[in-house]
C-alpha cells in the first residue's frame, strides 16, 4: 500500500536568486582592491614627472618618464633590449647554478665530515649576521 500525498507537499521549494544588487556587492570588493592599487603608483609617477620637469634632481640622475619611455622603445626596436636581457638572464642562471653546486658540495661535505663542519660552520654563522642587501 502506498500512501497518497497531499498536493501541497508535491510543490518544489522556491529557489532564492540573489538580487542584482547583492551580486554587484560580491563583485565590488575585487574592483575596489584593484582601484586601491592604482593611486600610489600613479602618485609616484606624477611626483617623478614633476621632479624631472622642475629639475629637482639632475637629468643624468633622474631622467623624465618620457625620456625613459622613449629610450625603452628605442632599445626594444633596435633589439638591444632583448640582447641585454638574454645576457642578464644567462648571468642570473649561471650564478644560480654555481651557487647551487657549490652550496650542495659544501653541505654534503659538512654532513659527512664533522671536522670540515667544525672549520666551515663559523664562516656560515658570520655570513648569517650580514644583512641580505649588504
Amino acid at each position: 500500500m502506498s500512501a497518497v500525498l497531499p498536493p501541497e507537499s508535491l510543490t518544489l521549494p522556491a529557489i532564492e536568486r540573489p538580487s542584482p544588487l547583492a551580486a554587484l556587492r560580491g563583485w565590488l570588493p575585487g574592483v575596489g582592491r584593484l582601484l586601491l592599487a592604482w593611486p600610489v603608483p600613479l602618485a609616484v609617477l606624477l611626483l617623478w614627472h614633476i621632479a624631472a620637469r622642475n629639475e629637482w634632481i639632475a637629468p643624468q640622475v633622474l631622467p623624465s618618464p618620457e625620456a625613459v619611455a622613449a629610450t625603452f622603445v628605442d632599445a626594444l626596436q633596435s633589439g638591444e633590449l632583448l640582447e641585454n636581457l638574454r645576457i642578464s638572464l644567462w648571468r642570473v642562471f649561471a650564478g644560480f647554478g654555481v651557487g647551487l653546486v657549490g652550496g650542495l658540495l659544501i653541505g654534503v661535505a659538512m654532513g659527512l665530515s664533522p671536522t670540515f663542519k667544525d672549520y666551515t660552520y663559523p664562516l656560515f654563522k658570520a655570513f648569517a649576521q650580514v644583512p641580505v642587501l649588504g
